[in-house]
C-alpha cells in the first residue's frame, strides 16, 4: 500500500543526518516536521496557527466505516509509519532541495543557540519515506500563477513551494486483500500525563482496494493532512511575516533590517497595498528575521494560448517523482491495464500562506 503525507502551514523540517552536503535521492534518516507558533498569539486567531491532522483511510479495527477527512486537533507528538514498509530513513528529492529554503542559508555564519521549546507545538516524527515539494507559492491574479519570492535581509528568491509531501510504500499489494499486519500507523505521543489523547493509536488501510475506483481518493492509498495554519483573513497579502517564527524556534538571535533600502520599499508597498492588513501584522517585525514577499507576480504571468507557425509535436514528457506511481504500477490483475476512470482529482483549499516551510541542515537540540 502507499502512504501520502501531506504538510501545509508554518513548518520547520530537520532530518537525523546533516545534509549540508546533500543532494537529490539521499537517505537522511528520520524526519522531524517541527510545528511552530509563536507563544504570543495563543488568544489571536489572524496569527495563531493550529496544529490539526485528518485521515483519509479506513480504521483497521472498522474496516466498514471511513474516514472522510475530518480534521483534529493535534494533541500530542505523532509518529507516522508504515508498519510494513522495509527501508529505513526519509530520501530527499531534488524538488525539496530545491523549492524549501534552508534557514542556514537565510542567515550565514550566524550562531544559533538551539531550540526554544516555547515556539514548538507539535512535532511529526516519520522514520521512512521520500520528501518533495507540492503545489508552489502562487498570487490569484492572472489565472493562478506560480510566483517569485524574495526574502526579507537577504539576496535570496525564487519560486518555492507552499506545500510539502512524503510518500512511503508501493503497490506490491495492489492485488491483495488487506493484510492485518500491513497499515500505516500514527501514534500520538506517549501515554499518561493527563492527556486522553496521548498513545492513542490509528491504524489505517486505504479508503480505496483493488481496482475499485474513487473519484476523489487514489487507489491502496492513505492520505494523511498535516496542517498548521492561522484563520482566514479577509483579504490575500503578498508577505508571510509567519516565517520568522521558523528562526525563533531554531534560536537564532534578531537582526536589524528596517532601515534598509529593502525594507523601506517594502513597507511603502504594503501600506499602499492594504493599509489595514499591514497594520495587522506590522508588530510580528519585533524579531526582524527573514521573511518571504512576493516580488511582482505581473513579471511571471505565463504566456497565453496562441497559435504556432506548425503544429506542436510531443517529445518525452519529463519524469514523475520516483515516490509517485510509475507505467505499469497500480495496474489492478485482470484488467488488462484498462481502467473504468482515474483516481485523485487533487486539492485545492483556499487557506494557504505565503511560503510556510523551512528547513535546517542540523536539527536543534531535543
Amino acid at each position: 500500500m502507499r502512504s501520502r503525507i501531506i504538510f501545509r502551514g508554518l513548518t520547520l523540517f530537520t532530518f537525523e543526518r546533516n545534509w549540508e552536503d546533500a543532494g537529490p535521492n539521499e537517505n537522511l534518516g528520520t524526519l522531524t516536521a517541527w510545528l511552530v507558533s509563536d507563544p504570543e498569539h495563543v488568544e489571536n486567531p489572524l496569527h495563531r496557527h493550529s496544529p490539526r491532522y485528518a485521515i483519509v483511510g479506513r480504521d483497521v479495527a472498522d474496516p466498514t466505516g471511513k474516514w472522510l477527512g475530518t480534521p483534529n486537533d493535534i494533541v500530542a507528538d505523532m509518529t507516522i509509519q508504515d508498519i510494513c514498509y522495509d527501508p529505513t530513513g526519509v530520501v530527499v528529492d531534488r524538488s525539496f532541495l530545491d523549492y524549501v529554503p534552508c534557514l542556514d542559508d537565510l542567515r550565514p555564519d550566524v550562531e544559533h543557540s538551539g531550540e526554544d521549546a516555547t515556539y514548538i507545538q507539535r512535532r511529526i516524527t516519520i522514520p521512512r519515506g521520500r520528501i518533495r515539494a507540492g503545489e508552489f507559492i502562487s498570487w490569484d491574479w492572472y489565472g493562478k500563477t506560480p510566483v517569485r519570492v524574495g526574502y526579507m535581509g537577504t539576496r535570496y528568491g525564487g519560486f518555492a513551494t507552499n506545500e510539502v509531501i512524503v510518500d512511503i510504500g508501493d503497490d506490491d499489494d495492489m492485488n491483495n486483500v488487506d493484510d492485518p499486519k500491513c497499515y500505516l500507523e500514527i501514534t500520538h505521543g506517549k501515554a499518561g500525563g493527563g492527556n486522553k489523547q496521548a498513545g492513542k493509536q490509528h491504524k489505517a488501510w486505504p479508503l480505496v482496494k483493488r481496482g475499485e475506483m474513487s473519484e476523489n481518493m487514489d487507489p491502496n492509498t492513505v492520505e494523511v493532512l498535516i496542517s498548521n495554519l492561522p484563520a482566514r483573513r479577509r483579504r490575500p497579502v503578498f508577505w508571510g511575516l509567519h516565517f520568522q517564527t521558523l528562526f525563533q524556534a531554531a534560536g537564532y538571535p534578531p537582526d536589524d533590517y528596517m532601515q534598509t533600502p529593502q525594507f523601506v520599499a517594502f513597507e511603502a508597498a504594503a501600506r499602499a497595498y492594504d493599509a489595514y492588513e499591514w497594520r495587522n501584522d506590522s508588530g510580528l517585525l519585533k524579531a526582524q528575521q527573514p521573511f518571504p514577499f512576493i516580488i511582482d507576480p505581473r513579471a511571471d504571468r505565463l504566456a497565453r494560448i496562441a497559435e504556432a507557425p506548425q503544429p506542436y509535436v510531443v517529445h518525452d514528457p519529463p519524469p514523475t517523482p520516483a515516490s509517485v506511481r510509475q507505467s505499469g504500477e497500480g495496474i489492478p490483475a485482470g484488467t488488462g491495464g484498462k481502467r473504468k476512470s482515474h483516481g485523485g482529482m487533487g486539492h485545492d483549499p483556499l487557506n494557504r500562506e505565503i511560503c510556510p516551510f523551512a528547513s535546517a541542515k542540523t536539527a536543534p537540540s531535543s
